[in-house]
């Protein structure tokens, strides 16, 4: 979906910047004539400025849209990072703990260090 919409954004940037190259053509056209009055001139202007801020703020837009689905991206796979490293850590905090070859007290000590290396998540 997201594809999608960054696709129908840049056809409508597109659009934009030919409606501007139009408008400028026209402009172009109308001075040369000499034809035109000063409103006309001043009417066709003001278009083309309208035009032109429109299609700046939608490729402005894509820019931000593009940036914050890069960092979206990046954020999710430094989570799923993260709690990849804490799953496997608590898997060899368990093996350790649950040594059967080890007695009580070994396990006991085994708990003790554990729980003051380890760091906390729920501090995180």
């Amino acid at each position: 979906m997201f594809i999608i919409s960054i696709l129908t954004l840049r056809i409508y940037l597109f659009a934009h910047s030919l409606n501007v190259r139009d408008v400028l053509q026209e402009m172009e056209k109308v001075q040369l004539k000499g034809e035109a009055g000063e409103e006309e001139l001043k009417a066709l202007e003001m278009d083309m400025t309208g035009k032109m801020l429109l299609a700046s703020w939608r490729g402005a837009r894509l820019e931000v849209i593009q940036v914050l689905r890069e960092v979206q991206l990046l954020l999710m796979h430094s989570v799923a990072e993260s709690l990849n490293f804490s799953l496997s850590l608590f898997k060899v905090v368990d093996q350790v703990l649950k040594d059967p070859s080890a007695n009580d007290s070994i396990i006991l000590n085994r708990a003790k260090v554990s729980h003051c290396t380890l760091p906390c998540l729920d501090e995180s």
